[in-house]
């Protein structure tokens, strides 16, 4: 995820130090659904870069969906998360994350969500997840977790074009095996606007009638 942690080019190992090696770039992924899959795929594709897009085994599932949502209502925005929340327990989709871009954005999720009844997890570097409680993580912890399913929200912190930003939305984009929901002030937020719509669902602004 991070570029200086990495390599970018595996030639210098395989040239100099192991010659005789075969080199296999794994690209098969074994979790989500092809639908998520798309989408997550278009998204690191605006990096400027070539990179290997990963092929989902076939196993088909909704399209991830996007609420557009009035986030100076964050009490009608917590609403909306809690009922997609039960709906996703009524579908016997048990092990939920909601996903944060920061540390900082994932205090705020849970601020907004108290008063709900939900088990929430806010998820640290030195805890282990409780099974049974629905872990609010965020995208940079999430790696290497796996989810029935997954809800992304954006608060306070859209995603920018920004290498780390992409990977990490990619990241969290990933982690669910079933069902991806988004929710943001506008598409934008995920860079959505940037892909595909074809890949993904959009539902309404969330707006209060006077």
């Amino acid at each position: 995820m991070h570029a200086y942690r990495g390599t970018r080019s595996w030639e210098p190992l395989t040239e100099k130090i192991f010659p005789e090696a075969n080199y296999l770039t794994l690209q098969k992924s074994y979790r989500t659904t092809v639908e998520i899959m798309e989408l997550a795929n278009d998204i690191l594709a605006i990096m400027d870069e070539e990179l290997p897009q990963v092929e989902p085994v076939v196993r088909s599932g909704p399209k991830p969906v996007f609420h557009q949502v009035n986030q100076s209502d964050q009490e009608e925005m917590a609403s909306v998360i809690e009922k997609d929340i039960r709906v996703l327990h009524e579908e016997n989709l048990n092990s939920i994350a909601i996903i944060g871009r920061t540390a900082s954005e994932c205090n705020r999720i849970k601020k907004i969500m108290e008063k709900s009844d939900l088990p929430l997890q806010l998820l640290n570097e030195q805890e282990d997840m409780i099974k049974g409680q629905i872990a609010i993580v965020p995208a940079y912890l999430s790696k290497g977790l796996e989810f029935d399913a997954v809800l992304m929200v954006s608060i306070d912190e859209p995603y920018s074009e920004k290498e780390l930003d992409i990977k990490l939305l990619y990241v969290g984009m990933t982690r669910p095996m079933h069902r991806l929901l988004l929710y943001g002030a506008a598409p934008s937020s995920f860079l959505l606007d940037r892909i595909d719509p074809i890949h993904i669902e959009v539902k309404g602004t969330m707006q209060k009638t006077h």
